[in-house]
C-alpha cells in the first residue's frame, strides 16, 4: 500500500502514472474502507487500451484533509518535488495572460487552476530541509523529476520557489469576480 496524504494526493498519484502499454488516462471506480485501524482508498479500473486490469491501493493519513488540499506540513512520500514542480508548470501556463473579457465564470475557473499551480509549489517547497537552501538530490525518485533537476537545479532552490509562489499569489488579486 502506498501511504497518501490525502485523496487528492491519491488522484496526482494515479494521474502520473499511466499503464505499463503507455495510456496515460486510468478511469477508475474508488472506494473507502478500514483495513487493520486503518483508513484505506482502494482504486480499480481497467486500461482503456491494452485492457490490464489495474488496483492501486493506499493508505490514507488518519485525519483527512479538506478537499482539493494534497498534504499537510511534511513532504510526500509517493510523488516526488520534480513531479510537483511539472504539475505546477502545467497548471500555471493553462492560465490566460489577459484577462479581461472572461466571464465570471471564467475568471473563477482560471482563479481555480492557479490556485493548483500554487498548491503544487508548495508541495515542492517541502522537499527543503530547515537547514538547506534547496531540494536534496536524493528527494527525486521519478524519471520527470530526475530530468527537471539536472536540467533546472535552479528552480528547485528555496529563493526561487518562494518568489514564485510570491508572484503566483498576488496574481490571484487579478482573479476578482
Amino acid at each position: 500500500m502506498l501511504p497518501a496524504r490525502s485523496v487528492e494526493e491519491a488522484r496526482l498519484y494515479l494521474d502520473l502514472r499511466g499503464c505499463e502499454c503507455g495510456e496515460r488516462v486510468f478511469p477508475f471506480d474508488h472506494h473507502l474502507e478500514q483495513q487493520g485501524g486503518s483508513l484505506v482508498a482502494v482504486y480499480g479500473g481497467s486500461c482503456p487500451s491494452c485492457g490490464t486490469p489495474r488496483t492501486v491501493t493506499f493508505t490514507l493519513a488518519p485525519d483527512l484533509l479538506p478537499a482539493g488540499v494534497i498534504g499537510g506540513p511534511e513532504p510526500s512520500r509517493i510523488i516526488d518535488p520534480g513531479e510537483f514542480l511539472w504539475l505546477s508548470d502545467i497548471a500555471a501556463s493553462g492560465v490566460p495572460v489577459d484577462l479581461s473579457g472572461m466571464s465570471g465564470q471564467q475568471l473563477l475557473d482560471a482563479r481555480q487552476v492557479m490556485e493548483r499551480a500554487i498548491a503544487a509549489l508548495g508541495e515542492v517547497a517541502k522537499f527543503i530541509p530547515p537547514n538547506r537552501d534547496e531540494v536534496p538530490v536524493e528527494a527525486f525518485t521519478s524519471e520527470r523529476g530526475k530530468e527537471l533537476h539536472r536540467e533546472r537545479p535552479d528552480r528547485f532552490r528555496r529563493t526561487d520557489i518562494e518568489e514564485r509562489l510570491r508572484s503566483y499569489q498576488a496574481g490571484l488579486r487579478d482573479f476578482a469576480v
